[in-house]
């Protein structure tokens, strides 16, 4: 086969999968883990083992590897402060350390296309829940004079730092937790199996910013069941089967995000996907593959 030939998963292989890789339980098995408390004496080693493997920066840490009680802890540190720099004059940034796999305009059919041969769409990802909902994606996909519907999808690599933040300034009102598989997000196995983003648990963050319609998805993977919202901190996730049901759908009273403030973290590499309304004078600066770091540039307002 030449280089541009599409393998897919066929239905039946993709169900066979979810059936045959137990990628839950795995998780959980993995979380547990997670939680175990390890003797100071062995965290500078089973830290280092993991640095070693995956190429994690340790000098920007904000503490000594053996102040990192568990696993857990150490995935989803926190970085020192002034490490990162916002480029405050971009109206979307990136919210993680994390390679880009994809960005640009949602077509009018509501089609997201991250990798050659591989599609998903705007209806499916959100999971709407009310006709009200489904009515106002299919206004904003109408194209409005001068509005345009942009996507962007990032992967964390398990040695990149796990926290996300705020991309852009805005304000969400609504948090929604969509049950769904674990399967692996890694950019290879997206390729193969194509249904990955619309099939996996995440939790949305939908509301409003200057350009109109922002929403922030946080997507679960293999062995990241645990997703945590610093704003709903009762929010529980990895702890149940099958794709596609929503396990809660709430409004939140929340202070609008600034550009860099922590949304929540992983507990292992995943990704995010960002979906916001724009002007048509809204242009992407990256390139799929492209490595982003927290607050540099995603996009910019550019005049013809």
């Amino acid at each position: 086969a030449g280089e541009d030939t599409e393998y897919r998963a066929s239905p039946t292989v993709h169900w066979s999968m979810r059936k045959v890789l137990p990628m839950r339980l795995a998780s959980a098995l993995w979380g547990t883990v997670n939680d175990v408390h390890l003797p100071r004496a062995l965290r500078r080693p089973i830290y280092m083992a993991w640095t070693n493997a995956f190429g994690v920066n340790l000098e920007e840490m904000e503490r000594d590897l053996e102040e990192y009680e568990n696993l857990g802890d150490f995935f989803s540190r926190h970085l020192r402060g002034g490490v990162r720099e916002v480029d405050q004059s971009a109206p979307v940034v990136s919210p993680a350390d994390a390679r880009i796999l994809a960005a640009g305009k949602i077509d009018s059919d509501g089609n997201m296309n991250p990798i050659k041969g591989v599609v998903y769409n705007v209806t499916d990802f959100l999971a709407p829940q009310t006709q009200r909902e489904r009515a106002k994606i299919r206004e904003l996909l109408g194209g409005r004079k001068g509005r345009s519907l942009q996507y962007a999808i990032l992967y964390l690599a398990p040695g990149d730092y796990h926290g996300f933040h705020a991309a852009a300034e805005w304000k969400p009102e609504r948090v929604r937790h969509v049950g769904g598989e674990l399967l692996s997000v890694y950019p290879a196995f997206v390729r193969w199996f194509r249904t990955v983003f619309t099939d996996n648990e995440r939790v949305i963050l939908s509301g409003k910013w200057k350009g109109g319609y922002f929403s922030y998805g946080a997507v679960g993977a293999t062995n990241v069941g645990n997703i945590r919202i610093e704003k709903v901190p009762d929010l529980r996730t990895n702890r149940v089967l099958g794709s596609g049901y929503v396990l809660s759908d709430n409004e939140i009273e929340s202070e609008a995000f600034s550009k860099d403030d922590i949304v929540g973290f992983f507990r292992l590499g995943s990704s995010i996907v960002l979906i916001f309304e724009s002007g048509d004078d809204f242009s992407f600066c990256v390139e799929p593959g492209q490595k982003v770091k927290v607050g540099e540039a995603l996009g910019r307002e550019v005049s013809e």
